[in-house]
């Protein structure tokens, strides 16, 4: 790997100093680094670094290193993923479940990229749709979860979901969640999901504050196509998220369908760590150990 793209998250702090710290690792390696030229004013014209458009960026990168957390390796997947380019996350956050590396880890792992001594951890992605009759209102792609919830309003909202047209259960409450296994350690596990393998590759439906004790999460098979669709709602409005971002806005009767996605996102992995390492690790960094 010799043409390396850094995709920093510009809202943490020290991000200015972080990338060019990455930059100055890098290029005496032998690596080509490309950062997005929107953040040359930021960084100053830095010796070696080649500055290029986003797209451009993507498609001459053989892969990409983000900084920040979790949100920032999402987010950069869903354009890494269009350019077939494998991501290696730089911790700067909090917590971080998917990203591989924390800021002072020494410099060996950057090392072993260049020499290509890693491996790739594959995750499932969705590809999502909102409709409203005949016609689609808005696709999306999504690593974690899609969510149809309620907007604005405090009322509660009344959901249906089917898979391949065969009728599975009914909500009345805050939302639903449709979470990849990669997402069940997001919003989906606060909500009271349970925790799925990666390499599972299921489809997990977990309720938002559902007004019945006995509607519970619902583990499924990667196959078929889900569909939420969207009741009675009085003329208010619920949304459509697809990981914490809002797509669209929905109205009674629109229907959100959600299927695997022919594309992965591939995450570089160096460590010696197996996901239930990366899990009490993590999840001690909150509470108790699980």
């Amino acid at each position: 790997m010799n043409r390396i793209a850094i995709i920093p998250n510009t809202i943490k702090k020290g991000w200015r100093e972080n990338t060019a710290r990455l930059c100055d690792i890098l290029r005496p390696m032998g690596v080509s680094v490309i950062v997005d030229e929107r953040w040359r004013g930021e960084l100053g014209d830095k010796a070696g670094v080649e500055w290029l458009s986003e797209q451009e960026l993507w498609e001459s990168a053989q892969m990409a290193i983000t900084l920040g957390g979790d949100g920032t390796l999402i987010n950069a997947a869903k354009r890494a993923v269009l350019y077939d380019v494998p991501l290696l996350g730089v911790n700067l956050g909090t917590l971080g479940f998917m990203v591989e590396l924390e800021l002072n880890d020494d410099y060996k792992y950057y090392q072993r990229l260049v020499d290509n001594c890693f491996n790739y951890d594959i995750r499932m992605m969705f590809d999502i749709e909102a409709r409203r009759g005949s016609r689609v209102m808005a696709s999306a792609l999504a690593l974690n979860e899609c969510l149809v919830a309620r907007g604005d309003n405090a009322r509660m909202i009344a959901l249906s979901v089917s898979c391949d047209g065969t009728d599975i259960t009914s909500y009345w409450g805050d939302g639903v969640i449709v979470a990849t296994p990669t997402g069940s350690t997001g919003y989906s596990l606060s909500a009271g999901g349970p925790i799925v393998e990666p390499q599972a590759e299921n489809f997990l439906i977990t309720p938002v504050c559902a007004h019945s004790i006995g509607k519970r999460p619902i583990v499924m098979s990667q196959h078929g196509s889900i569909n939420v669709t969207v009741g009675d709602i009085s003329g208010k409005e619920a949304i459509l998220s697809c990981d914490g971002e809002t797509v669209c806005s929905l109205r009674g009767g629109d229907v959100v369908s959600v299927r695997r996605s022919p594309y992965s996102t591939r995450l570089i992995r160096m460590k010696n760590r197996g996901f239930y390492d990366i899990l009490n690790l993590k999840l001690n960094e909150r509470g108790p150990r699980i």
